[in-house]
């Protein structure tokens, strides 16, 4: 299977993109780009690839993934088959450098460098780091909040 290059088409080269899905399924193509992406699937369980690596998804998944890592998640047919399921995802993308918008402690730059190189194979979140996360994530819609905290990053959320 051969990856397909997509395009995200940020705001900019220091936005932050979120898109929330309530969807009944999770079937797209095999594809990659050039930004950073966490994944938090609230609700579902299938396939999951993210690089060379497949495993499975379940409800609370939380995968970061580096620029140009081919991954694909698709929901498991079972999910699929009942019809009161619903997909729930929240999707970020960003450019790996868009913190140097924010702030300029080197100890938060080589932090999350380190985090995005790492995340270049893929990056699952478990534990206290997961729900802490997933917490935040959840309030996202609220973005008002988000913008006071960091006026000079852009967001854009759908």
């Amino acid at each position: 299977m051969k990856p397909e290059l997509i395009e995200i088409n940020p705001l900019g080269t220091k936005a932050v993109r979120v898109k929330r899905l309530e969807t009944n399924c999770l079937i797209a193509s095999f594809h990659f780009h050039d930004l950073c992406e966490l994944v938090w699937i609230e609700k579902s369980y299938g396939k999951r690839i993210v690089g060379d690596h497949i495993g499975s998804f379940e409800d609370h998944d939380l995968v970061l993934m580096g620029p140009d890592l081919p991954h694909i998640w698709q929901s498991d047919n079972n999910f699929l088959a009942e019809e009161k399921n619903k997909v729930k995802s929240t999707v970020i993308y960003f450019p790996s450098d868009f913190l140097t918008a924010l702030t300029e402690d080197k100890g938060v730059l080589n932090l999350m460098d380190d985090m995005v190189r790492r995340a270049s194979r893929g990056l699952r979140f478990y534990g206290k780091t997961n729900r802490e996360v997933t917490r935040i994530l959840a309030k996202l819609p609220q973005k008002k909040a988000l913008i006071r905290l960091y006026p000079s990053c852009r967001l854009q959320i759908f």
